[in-house]
This record gives structure tokens, C-alpha cells and sequence, in this order.
């Protein structure tokens, strides 16, 4: 018991702190833990193949999109010009 008049037992309070601090802890590592997993299970099928057909999309898709800027800024300028 402490000596204050709101019987605030700082010994108390430090020990819920350090225990709910724990499981705060606890509960995030298990969160991180299961994240890993999921992220492991969900590239365990991809092969060298796979990817390398991802990457190849992905390269067509960003060269058609730059491909389209360009055309949308040369029609934007050339309709500019004429004005």
C-alpha cells in the first residue's frame, strides 16, 4: 500500500503494464509469424518459369502503358499546335 491518498500502488500498476505490454507483444509476433507463413505458402508453387512469365508481362504491360503516354502526348501537343 502506498502513502498517496488515491492508494495508487505503483509496483501494481508496473507489473499489468509489463504483463499486458507482453501479450501486446506476443500477439504481434504471432501475427507476424502467420503473415510469414501465408507469404511462404502463397510463392511455394512459383518455379523459375512462373516468374519469368510474370516478368515478361510486366514488361509489356509497362511498355504498352508508356507506349499510350506517348501517343496521348503527341496527339495533345499536335492538337495544340493547330490551335
Amino acid at each position: 500500500m502506498s502513502d498517496s491518498h488515491t492508494g495508487f500502488d505503483s509496483r501494481t500498476f508496473t507489473g499489468g503494464a509489463l504483463t499486458g505490454a507482453g501479450f501486446v507483444a506476443a500477439g504481434m509476433v504471432g501475427a507476424l509469424q502467420a503473415a510469414a507463413n501465408a507469404n511462404e505458402r502463397a510463392w511455394a508453387d512459383w518455379d523459375r518459369v512462373r516468374l519469368e512469365a510474370a516478368l515478361t508481362l510486366s514488361e509489356l504491360l509497362k511498355n504498352h502503358a508508356i507506349e499510350r503516354a506517348e501517343t496521348a502526348e503527341t496527339e495533345l501537343m499536335s492538337s495544340s499546335v493547330s490551335q
